[in-house]
This record gives C-alpha cells, sequence and structure tokens, in this order.
C-alpha cells in the first residue's frame, strides 16, 4: 500500500483509515537534523514495507519507505492511535527506503532470552544513500521498551545482525521474499547472485534459503544453501527464481504423499524460471514446488558437514563481514565468529538408551523416563582448566527454565567425530499433547553454545489413549499396553498384551435409513481395532454386514460402513389383543425392520392408530 493504512472488520468494511504519506522527506536527509548538499524535503510518498502484529503487546508495527525506513506502532483496537509517541522508536531505520527494494519482517523468539522474548527480525535489500550503512542485511531487533527497534544484541564485539561487505554492497543485490521460524531456527528465502565471484555477479540469479539460531547472539550461526524447482514434465524445466513462499501444515493427502504427519510442517515456494542476467524477477512461467522441513534441515546439516570434510572450499559466504573463507580444520576456538558450525546429529552407534528416530535425524524422547543421548559432533573446543566443561540444556517450547544434564565428550580411536553424551535424565513436558518439539543445546564453560540439535519428547499415554491406537503407533516410539494404558514399554511393570479389549461403541449416526440399504453409519467407539481389514467382515446392522470404508476409517475411534438390503417390514406379535371399542388402548407391536423411513402409519383395520416411536 501507499500512503494509506486501514482497519477493516469481518464484513471488509473500513472501521479506521491513517493518512502516512506523502511527508516532506529525502533519501539525501537523515531522520532528525540537516540533510547534506542542500537537499531539500520535499512531498514523498510513503511506501509500506513492513505490517506486523505484535499479538504480545496488542500492537500493530508499521514500517515505510519514507524517514529512512522508520517504524511506528499502531493500538491493534484503533490503528488511529500510535503506541508512545513521544518515546523514542523511530531513531533507527528499519525497512528499505525506496519503493521497490524489499523488506520481510516477522516476529519470533531470539536473543538475549529466546525463552522469554520476542524479537522482530528484519531483512532488508541494499539501497544506496549516506544514511544506509546502518542498517544490515538481516537483524534481529529488540521490542522491548527503552530499546525499540534497536539491534536486539549490540556491542563491540557481539552484534545481532548480517552486514554486506562494503565492496560489494553495490553489486550484490539481495531480495527477500518470506521469513518464519521453525523449530529453534528463523529462516529467509531470498534470490541473489549465484556465486560470490566477480563474474558472476551479473549473470543469471538463484534462490538460497538463510537461517540462524534463535539463541545465537552474533549470527555466528547464519548458513545458506541453494533452493531449486525442476519440473517433473516440460524436460524437466528449472524454475529457480522464488517469488513468494509460506510455511504451512500439509493436508492429510499430501502428508501422506510425503510419509509425514499432518502436523508437521512444509514449506510452499512459488518460482519463476530466470528471464536474463542479473533479474530479479523471472517472466517465463511459475511453478509451485513444496519442502518438507525436515528435508530443509537435511539440506543444511549437510551444508555444514560438507564444510567440515572438505568438499566444499568454503562456506560460500565471502560477501558477508565476518565469515573467513575457510573451513577449520582444527580444534575451534569458540570466540572465533568465523568457523564453521558446529555439527550435531543422533549417533547410531552410540548408547542404545538414546532414542534417535531412524526415519529422521531427530532424536526421540519419553516423557517421564531418565535417558543419555548421545550426538556426533566435529571440531569441539577443548575446555581448559578453570572452564565449567560441557553440558545439554534442553527447553521445551512455552516453558521458562531449561532441563540440564551434564556431558561427556569421547572420541574413539581412529574416528574422526567426537561423541557428545547428555548424562542420564529424566525429560518431560508439562502439556497434554502427544508429542510436543523441544531444543537440545550443547554448552560449555556454561554460557558459550556449541550448537543445537531438535528434539520431540512424548507421551504414550497421550499418542495411544486406547489399546488399538496404541498398539499401532510407530515401532520408534515403543510405546506397549500395560496395566491397563498406553505406556512406554520398559517402563511397564506387568507384562504388555498383544490383544486388545472388545470393542465399544459410544454412538451412532443416522440411527434409521431405507430398507433397501446403501446408508453410510459413521460409528464411533474406542478399540474398535487396528485397520480396516480388521473391521470388514464383522461389522453389521441390524444382523446385515455392513461394508467398512477404508479411507473414512481411524484406527479405533471411528469408521465408516454402507449398510446392505435388510429386508421389508414384519409385524410379529401384537400385545394386548383386545381392548374397548371407543378405543385409547396402546398396542406394542414388535417385529422386523418397523422402523423404517420418515413418515410411519399403523391401521386396525381402516382404522388409523397413532404411532409413538
Amino acid at each position: 500500500g501507499v500512503n494509506k493504512l486501514y482497519q477493516l472488520d469481518e464484513d471488509l468494511s473500513v472501521l479506521h483509515s491513517v493518512d502516512t504519506g506523502p511527508h516532506n522527506d529525502s533519501v539525501y536527509c537523515p531522520l532528525e537534523g540537516s540533510c547534506i548538499n542542500s537537499a531539500e524535503r520535499v512531498p514523498t510518498d510513503d511506501h509500506n514495507k513492513v505490517l506486523v502484529i505484535n499479538y504480545a503487546a496488542g500492537e500493530l508495527i508499521v514500517c515505510g519507505s519514507i524517514y529512512q525506513g522508520r517504524c511506528d506502532r499502531h493500538h491493534l483496537s484503533d490503528i488511529t492511535k500510535t503506541v508512545a509517541p513521544n518515546e523514542l522508536t523511530t531513531v533507527h531505520p528499519v525497512a528499505t527506503n525506496n519503493a521497490t527494494a524489499s523488506t520481510v519482517a516477522f516476529i519470533a523468539p531470539g536473543v538475549p532470552d529466546p525463552a522469554r522474548i520476542n524479537v522482530l527480525y528484519v531483512a532488508t535489500t541494499l539501497t544506496r544513500g549516506l544514511y544506509r550503512h546502518r542498517v544490515p542485511s538481516v537483524a534481529s531487533r529488540s521490542l522491548q521498551a527503552g530499546k525499540m527497534f534497536d539491534l536486539a544484541v549490540r556491542g563491540i564485539s557481539k552484534s545481532s545482525s548480517v552486514v554486506i561487505l562494503d565492496e560489494y554492497r553495490d553489486v550484490f543485490g539481495v531480495e527477500y521474499r518470506a521469513g518464519f521460524h521453525h523449530e529453534g531456527f528463523s529462516y529467509l528465502v531470498q534470490t541473489q547472485p549465484r556465486s560470490v565471484a566477480r563474474e558472476h555477479l551479473e549473470q543469471a540469479r538463484a534462490t538460497r534459503i538463510s537461517r540462524v539460531c534463535d539463541h545465537d547472539d552474533n549470527f555466528d550461526s547464519y548458513t545458506e544453501v541453494a533452493l531449486e524447482c525442476r519440473a517433473r514434465g516440460d524436460g524437466g524445466a528449472v524454475y529457480d527464481i522464488a517469488q513468494a513462499a509460506v510455511l504451512v501444515s500439509p493436508g492429510r493427502h499430501l502428508a501422506d504423499s510425503f510419509g509425514i504427519s499432518p502436523s508437521k510442517k512444509v514449506l510452499a515456494v512459488v518460482f519463476a524460471a530466470a528471464a536474463g542476467a542479473g533479474d530479479a524477477r523471472g517472466r517465463r512461467g511459475s511453478a509451485l514446488c513444496v519442502y518438507t522441513m525436515a528435508l530443509v534441515s537435511r539440506m543444511f546439516r549437510e551444508n555444514v558437514q560438507m564444510c567440515y570434510n572438505g568438499s566444499v572450499p568454503d562456506r560460500g559466504l565471502g560477501y558477508i563481514n565476518r565469515f573467513d573463507k575457510g573451513c577449520p580444520t582444527g580444534s575451534l576456538v569458540v570466540s572465533r565468529a568465523s568457523q564453521c558450525p558446529r555439527f550435531l546429529l543422533p549417533d547410531r552407534h552410540g548408547n542404545d538408551d538414546s532414542d534417535a528416530d531412524p526415519a529422521s535425524s531427530g532424536i526421540l524422547l519419553p516423557s517421564g523416563q531418565s535417558k543419555t543421548i548421545s550426538l556426533l559432533a566435529t571440531n569441539l573446543p577443548q575446555p581448559r582448566h578453570g572452564d565449567e566443561g560441557y553440558r545439554c540444556l534442553l527447553r521445551v517450547a512455552g516453558e521458562m527454565a531449561p532441563q540440564s544434564s551434564s556431558a561427556e565428550v569421547r572420541r574413539q580411536p581412529g574416528e574422526a567425530n567426537q561423541t557428545v553424551t547428555c548424562a542420564a535424565t529424566t525429560y518431560g513436558y508439562k502439556e497434554s499433547r502427544g508429542e510436543v518439539t523441544a531444543s537440545l543445546s550443547v554448552v560449555w564453560n556454561d554460557d558459550h553454545l556449541v550448537d543445537m540439535a531438535t528434539v520431540t519428547l512424548y507421551k504414550c499415554a497421550e499418542l495411544g489413549r486406547d489399546c488399538s491406537r496404541c498398539l499401532t503407533r510407530a515401532r520408534r516410539y515403543r510405546c506397549a499396553w500395560c496395566g491397563g494404558a498406553c505406556t512406554y514399554a520398559a517402563a511397564c511393570r506387568d507384562q504388555p498384551h498383544d490383544t486388545c479389549p472388545p470393542p465399544h461403541i459410544t454412538d451412532f449416526s443416522p440411527k434409521s435409513g431405507p430398507i433397501e440399504g446403501g446408508t453410510l453409519v459413521t460409528i464411533w467407539g474406542t478399540n474398535l481395532l487396528r485397520s480396516p481389514s480388521d473391521v470388514a467382515n464383522g461389522t453389521s446392522v441390524a444382523g446385515v454386514l455392513c461394508r467398512v470404508s477404508e479411507r473414512d476409517y481411524d484406527i479405533s475411534t471411528r469408521l465408516v460402513c454402507a449398510t446392505g438390503y435388510s429386508g421389508a417390514p414384519r409385524a410379529g406379535p401384537i400385545v394386548p389383543l383386545i381392548g374397548p371399542r371407543s378405543g385409547g388402548t396402546q398396542l406394542n407391536v414388535t417385529g422386523r425392520n418397523l422402523d423404517v423411513g420418515g413418515e410411519i402409519q399403523a391401521f386396525i383395520d381402516d382404522l388409523p392408530c397413532k404411532v409413538e416411536r
């Protein structure tokens, strides 16, 4: 939008509107003070760059192109009212300062305390101007009073930002398309030159996805990987210029095609084919590609691993302010920001007590059970005399304090990798959910972050609330039915059961239908067996086989079947057989298929008899 901000109601009628421009401004003028070279402020349109809701504060964050990308805050209930207009919240340029350059912003956990506070992540395309050197390409910005929109961490040796080197600022153009948060990392989807090499800067562009860790106060973990969309048909045409992206939960069919749970996230990206050298917007057709976040995470891990093993000469980030070109080969000195991120993944050959999911690189931990965790790592720092050594910290989203355990680091003879073993600890979470995602941090000397891994905590009792659902859970959960409940197998005091109690029906609908059959009947209950084949030949309605729909079967809790022909209505005994001629006698008629249809009529000879169901 340009110069206007609208607030609509549920019927899309305008409730409030605010004029954001035009205002007297110039790109050659600072936010405050005199302009350079006698430049004059003239009426300038304000192009909206950021429109983000801060739900925690009940505010709307609005950043425009005028005043060097200044941001304001408005009351969410009434945008005509600004928040703290006298607070110095506008002294920090945040967004881009022209109509066409990109800005992406979103709110997510971040330093200095990601377990308790959110920050504003902002990515901006660099623009020219004397005052633009203060604006980093990627940054996390504070949402705390007194420090509003300043860098979340700013110091002599640390900064929560990424800055493109001066020599590349005018030639290495990065266009940002989307940003989002997922499982301990904040991600950006962007287009940029294919390489930092001078001969490639004016050639075709490519799409990359970058990420940074929630707990990284110096953005040392900032990493990028290439993202490409290749068509199945059309000769395998490549669409390599991202136009838009969004993180979503997949529907059932899409989740099934990926072999993942619908509760997992996927990244949907619209691409266009590159139209020419240096063009950021493709014009030759488009395509939609969907990636599981498990795949995206694996791409980042493989990228880091290639840096370690020498498959690539450097991290490919030579245009960024503080990353060296080479990969480390010896012990890390943690204070050096130029080194490759440390690499952690489940140790498949370590202690069997560590539940690494063989289907992915994640770690599964049963809530409330004492477990060790073994991880492989490379280039770990060597604690010196007086250091605190290593610890493992597990943080569950929404819970304040991390769960801590000591850690031991070992290297087997002849092995390049080291093994980090978190001591046996009982991990858990409070929510009544089947599983939650947590972040496992390995730190040394109390506060130096080595790296992070993703952990899934789960509760068998929530995953399998009855026997059938318990016994059909994936083997990786190691759930068993014992003591009348779904329990982690190793915690069973009694012998686990392989068979379940008989099915119990709690309700069904509809209650009536035509005798010819074909009515779809939905049956709800518990322990309704484990698969459609289990119930296919054992489900009947009115003594007639009811054909079970495989598509509509939910393990243990619900099935849908189509009724069969049940024969014509047939009346049986009538009680009593005699009564007064004046009427009023209540007759009880029993028989078969009498309660059929929407309107039922009964007669004694030619006299109607009122039916009461």
